[in-house]
């Protein structure tokens, strides 16, 4: 997404067949860059009814749960690895009137709290590469937690999407299925391509199954 053309850029993902917006907020403290705040996501709210999932890649999200869901984040997901509660702040989202998601990076696996704390969040999120830079590779590794977790839900018999961010493209998402992913963020290397235009790399792979979110930040 070109952020000069905002409003452009999120009207061509408003007619798209995309069924979501994904937003980074990185703070550079749990990942060494720093992406965007709730003035922006308070700008593209207002051009679209699209769900928006706010990722917190933040060591502390606590102070950015009612800033981002006032500013119209639908889902709000923090990270198992860098919040001290994550049952209480779960449930504090949830109570704020978002969905709770709860995120893994790319090198956590499933923990031994795993179920337990998927029972109370609406969705899982597993980035499949580092957070914060876009143009990295796959990690395999992540996609053997996706299988993990997602046995675990099904021997539990508690149904939870599970949605992968990070390198999705033509040619991994197929993988992603595989391993039990259920929704997708598209991002540079599968929405944004420069050699075609947002709805045609989308018709590529929109047959496949599974729910698309547009990655505005790539």
């Amino acid at each position: 997404m070109h952020l000069g053309h905002i409003e452009k850029s999120i009207q061509e993902l408003n007619v798209s067949e995309i069924n979501g917006l994904h937003y980074d907020v990185v703070d550079g403290i749990f990942n060494d860059c720093f992406i965007f705040g709730d003035k922006i996501l308070q700008v593209i709210s207002e051009y679209t009814k699209l769900p928006i999932l706010v990722h917190l890649a933040c060591e502390n999200p606590f102070p950015y749960l009612k800033p981002m869901i006032r500013s119209g984040a639908s889902e709000i997901a923090i990270h198992y690895e860098a919040t001290v509660d994550c049952m209480e702040t779960l449930n504090i989202i949830k109570q704020l009137g978002a969905c709770a998601v709860l995120a893994f990076k790319c090198d956590t696996s499933p923990p031994k709290d795993f179920l337990s704390l998927a029972k109370v969040a609406d969705k899982i999120l597993k980035l499949t590469v580092n957070p914060g830079y876009a143009g990295q590779t796959i990690h395999l590794d992540a996609l053997e937690h996706v299988r993990q977790m997602r046995e675990l839900l099904n021997q539990a018999k508690i149904y939870r999407r599970i949605e992968v961010d990070g390198n999705i493209n033509q040619t991994t998402i197929n993988r992603c299925i595989e391993a039990g992913a259920d929704t997708f963020t598209l991002g540079s290397s599968g929405l944004f391509l420069q050699e075609d235009t947002l709805q045609n790399n989308l018709k590529h792979i929109k047959n496949i199954g599974g729910n698309f979110h547009g990655n505005i930040i790539k």
